[in-house]
Formats: C-alpha cells, structure tokens, sequence
C-alpha cells in the first residue's frame, strides 16, 4: 500500500514539475545562436557581435521600458553587446541603420548574411515575445 502511495505520489510531482517547466509558453523556442549563425551563414562569433550590434542599435533608439521588452527575451544579450564592442566593429555608438550596416561589415557580414540574421531574431521575436515585440525591434533597426 505505502509502495503505490509513493508512486502514485512520484507521479503527481513528476506532473506538475514538467507542467511548471513551460513557464506557460508551450514549447517556446530556444534562442540557438548556432543555429542561427548557420541559417545565416556566418560563424557564432560573428552571429553573437552582430545581434549584439543589432541590440546596441535598438537601446539607443527605443525607451528603455521598450528595449527591455526584447533584452530579456534574448539571453546572453548583455554579453553580444560587450563582445560587439570590443571587437572594435565599429567606432563609437551605433545610432542608424547605416552605422549597423557598416558594423555588420566591418564584422565580415554581407548584406544578405545580415539580412538573414536579422530576419533569424525577428522570428524568435514572434515566437517568444508580446504580440508586436519583432516589430517594434524591426523599427528600431531601420
């Protein structure tokens, strides 16, 4: 009798563990940076420094409350916008989407590699974010 309580017990933990584990998304998407370094056709360390110069961009351009909405959504954001840094991309602050450009350039990227990286973090956006999160990310890059 005790045996099958404590299974019976085991079981309901086992249940509500990997109900809890969603966090209420279903089954939302990992942010891969491999996968999308590859999608893109470039290496991770250039995917990291470009969505970090993808996210300094969107940090100048949008209220903070704005850009926090997508920082949280991508991990390790922090640690792309330092690594887009001290590979010295770029000069300065990226503060246009010419400056992104450049910096995407000066990283190895081509236009279409770059397009294809910004179009791999528009659509983990959709997937992760509050409806209108990929948009608001898309303004702040143009």
């Amino acid at each position: 009798m005790t045996y099958r309580i404590l299974m019976v017990a085991l079981a309901a933990v086992a249940l509500v563990v990997s109900g809890c584990s969603t966090g209420g998304h279903g089954s939302a998407p990992n942010f891969d940076i491999d996968d999308l370094a590859s999608s893109a056709g470039v290496t991770p360390a250039q995917a990291q420094e470009g969505v970090g110069c993808m996210l300094l961009l969107a940090q100048r351009r949008l209220d903070t409350g704005q850009y926090q909405q997508i920082a949280q959504l991508i991990p390790d954001g922090e640690s792309f916008k330092t690594q887009a840094t001290d590979s010295c991309a770029f000069k300065g602050s990226i503060s246009s989407a010419n400056e992104l450009a450049a910096a995407m350039s000066d990283l190895g990227l081509s236009p279409t590699q770059s397009s294809k990286l910004e179009a791999g973090v528009l659509e983990y956006l959709s997937k992760v974010g509050e409806p209108g999160v990929e948009e608001m990310f898309s303004g702040a890059l143009k």
